[in-house]
């Protein structure tokens, strides 16, 4: 063994087990550190095997305990290097046996069938020596309970002195102290390294060498799908017409018998077609494909694992589901549909949330689908608010239908947002919506009615109303709004050929108390429309619209 400057970890030299075939040889710290039974050390070493082929030299780092006349209890070692040409590490953990007063760290080198050189570098371990300190603390010793006085007493300096506190008498006596100094085994280099690109390969930074993984799933299990979903410390991936999970709480593992597996979802299957959809409801697992849906109990034991429900309701836009709720929103051919609704149903014509923008959802749908784009929906809980938008057809602009649940969470209300720029992802941090608009992220501010910095418009769109007796003409007198902000009122009175609508007329917000304001108009039906205009200072807003008829006799 000696000391070479050819090869080292760390530095500039290393040691280094000569020349020679079929020798081996050790190195170890000439000093006894102190250390109790029981105590958990690690040590490591970098170890280079060199030149010589696999299993023809090598070595391991040690830790060797000693009693209390250095005579050697036991020694363990750790893994063994004997492959690779560059340094590698060498560990072992081992407990402190019976008896142990101190221990020391080494390393044993070999080689057989090759006369190269083989180094040993950059030892360390995590063991820290108690260093005890002496001095005083004071016990209370009078027989009876007392009270301090007021002051504090002088202490006394020396063992076994007593001081009088009123009616405590307080006694000197020996305490011993443990100081643990952290050491830090592991520091960067002042600059930063050039990262090796290689799976396998290292590079020395400082103290620390950093090794190139990668994180890429290499189970040939895994069914590399998109369409996934994690429940019950599981992933579960749609793959054709069975569902794989992988094992608890380990997503790279999908092969470990009685822990990773599959749902037979294709024995129960509507259809012919794949699973392409997957959400949670109410802590299940919901499994649809265009034709029908299944509900599957999961668990961490797959031996729990169950069917729950299977009905006729399906989907295919993965992206587009979410809990609402204690309910699940999904898109389905025809609109949004909640699956609490539409499974009791088992019709998607029956009333649901999404039935009253259907017309408007569809034809959305199928212009983004005829480009190649997926629908996509999240839930807003910050907000009570279903988003879900597309990227496609009309969608050069952020086109979105938004859901916002009421005070009570039952019904709600459709809105329909569009934005300046096409959407691109999207993600809620904490309480706030984040959109990603090309290489732009802007966050949605519910507080705010302009963007940035120019104020924008919405409006409020009643359908065509009778207002009594289909198809007889009604007279209009006037109107009452109550709202804030400023806004201009519409009337439409021509359902046919696209409908007619009156000049905008720019109005107060609010005429409550007063005269009703005066719009004399007569139509079979009349539709309105409201249209403001945003501002950050004063919020804009609309609470009820009263609109006034007198009786319309044709006279001769």
């Amino acid at each position: 063994m000696q000391i070479s400057t050819q090869s080292a970890f760390l530095g500039s030299k290393a040691v280094m087990l000569g020349g020679g075939r079929n020798i081996s040889g050790g190195i170890e710290a000439t000093a006894y550190a102190p250390c109790e039974p029981g105590a958990s050390i690690t040590a490591t070493c970098w170890i280079n095997q060199g030149a010589s082929s696999k299993n023809h030299a090598g070595g391991s780092v040690s830790l060797r305990f000693y009693d209390a006349n250095n005579s050697q209890i036991r020694e363990f070692q750790g893994n063994q290097i004997k492959s690779g040409n560059g340094f590698a590490r060498s560990s072992v953990t081992a407990s402190a046996p019976a008896g142990t007063k101190s221990v020391r760290i080494g390393a044993n080198l070999w080689r057989t069938g090759s006369g190269q050189p083989v180094w040993v570098d950059a030892f360390s371990w995590n063991l820290a020596a108690p260093q005890p300190m002496e001095g005083l603390m004071y016990r209370a010793v009078q027989p009876k309970t007392g009270r301090s006085a007021t002051t504090e007493p002088a202490w006394p300096l020396q063992l076994g002195q007593q001081v009088t506190d009123n009616e405590v008498i307080w006694e000197a006596v020996r305490i011993s102290r443990i100081v643990w100094k952290a050491i830090p085994l592991l520091v960067s280099g002042d600059t930063e390294p050039v990262w090796p690109t290689d799976i396998g390969a290292s590079v020395a930074d400082n103290t620390i060498s950093w090794v190139a993984t990668s994180r890429q799933v290499t189970d040939p299990k895994c069914p590399k799908s998109k369409t996934v979903v994690i429940a019950a410390s599981k992933v579960f991936a749609a793959d054709g017409d069975i569902i794989p999970f992988s094992a608890t709480a380990n997503p790279l593992d999908w092969s470990s018998p009685d822990n990773a597996g599959f749902l037979p979802s294709g024995l129960q299957l509507y259809g012919a077609n794949p699973i392409e959809a997957m959400g949670l409801y109410r802590g299940n697992l919901v499994a649809m494909n265009v034709q029908g849906s299944q509900v599957w109990q999961v668990d961490e034991d797959p031996a729990l694992m169950a069917l729950l429900d299977a009905f006729p309701i399906g989907s295919q836009h993965h992206k587009a589901i979410a809990p609402v709720s204690n309910d699940l929103f999904v898109l389905t051919q025809l609109g949004v549909r909640t699956l609490g609704v539409a499974a009791g149903a088992t019709n998607l014509q029956a009333g649901d949330v999404g039935q009253p923008i259907d017309p408007m959802v569809q034809a959305e749908l199928d212009a983004a689908l005829a480009d190649g784009a997926e629908p996509f929906g999240l839930y807003n809980p910050n907000a009570g608010q279903y988003w879900l938008g597309f990227k496609g057809g009309t969608a050069s602009k952020g086109h979105f239908f938004v859901y916002t649940m009421n005070r009570m969470g039952q019904a709600g209300a459709w809105t329909r947002y569009e934005f300046p720029w096409r959407v691109d992802d999207w993600c809620i941090k904490g309480e706030h919506l984040y959109l990603r608009h090309g290489d732009t992220v802007s966050r949605l501010d519910m507080s705010r009615e302009s963007d940035a910095g120019t104020p924008f418009e919405w409006f409020i769109q009643w359908p065509w109303l009778d207002f009594g007796q289909m198809g007889v003409t009604k007279m209009m007198q006037g109107f009452d709004i109550i709202g804030t902000g400023q806004a201009r009122i519409e009337f439409g009175y021509d359902q046919t050929n696209g409908g007619r609508w009156t000049p905008a007329w720019e109005l107060i917000a609010d005429s409550v108390p007063g005269q009703l304001l005066p719009m004399p108009l007569a139509a079979p039906s009349i539709a309105v429309r409201l249209t403001y205009q945003g501002n950050d200072v004063e919020r804009t807003g609309w609470e009820a619209l009263n609109l006034h008829f007198s009786h319309f006799r044709v006279t001769s």
